[in-house]
């Protein structure tokens, strides 16, 4: 959580699940003002995230402190986008890009954005000649998000509102990618067959030896 203050804590972000590539697992990144407490005798002078009381009404005045605090806001998230090259082989195969997405929200209206990461994978069977090799394998990422939706983290007073908050999932969905080359067995093979090019040169190999 991140608290608005002038006495601000770090990212803290939670991750749910366990820490190898599975499917539910997630990582949630909530945007969210500080929870205020009554003030006391021990309240220190510099404190800022303080209430009068504890009435509904001064919860709602510390709330509109915040987001006057937070004037427009934006949400930036920078993301590595890979994707296929079907032109290419090998490493340049898996194209590698950076995509920069900048939203600003408005602090009044608590929303939530799901994102997924996609694990795909290309599988390449083009080897020369191919006598049971197996393909060769390569994984790579996709990211994809959705619209900000309303989110029901509306109740400030009972330490449940959130400005803004961005939910990443794996996602269950794979994309596998087939790509097979033109070997020099299909080669032979449409040219008149392995079978009477082996003969064609078993003849002239021993008509050279007689």
């Amino acid at each position: 959580m991140y608290c608005l203050n002038r006495h601000d804590s770090t990212l803290d972000w939670r991750i749910f699940g366990s820490s190898e590539m599975e499917v539910h697992r997630r990582l949630d990144i909530l945007y969210e003002p500080c929870h205020p407490h009554i003030r006391t005798a021990a309240t220190q002078p510099d404190e800022v995230c303080v209430i009068e009381g504890n009435t509904t009404a001064d919860y709602t005045k510390k709330l509109d402190e915040i987001k006057a605090y937070l004037k427009e806001p934006e949400f930036q998230l920078i993301t590595n986008q890979q994707s296929t090259n079907l032109r290419k082989f090998g490493n340049e195969s898996i194209a590698q890009t950076s995509v920069m997405i900048n939203k600003q929200f408005d602090a009044g209206k608590p929303t939530f954005i799901d994102a997924f990461l996609h694990l795909n994978e290309l599988e390449d069977d083009t080897d020369y000649i191919r006598i049971g090799q197996e393909p060769h394998n390569t994984n790579y990422t996709k990211f994809s998000k959705t619209e900000a939706s309303p989110s029901s983290w509306t109740d400030y007073k009972g330490n449940r509102y959130k400005f803004i908050s961005f939910d990443l999932f794996m996602s269950s969905d794979k994309q596998t990618t087939f790509r097979e080359t033109y070997q020099t067995l299909d080669f032979l093979g449409d040219i008149g067959g392995l079978l009477d090019i082996c003969h064609m040169f078993l003849s002239i190999f021993i008509s050279w030896v007689a």
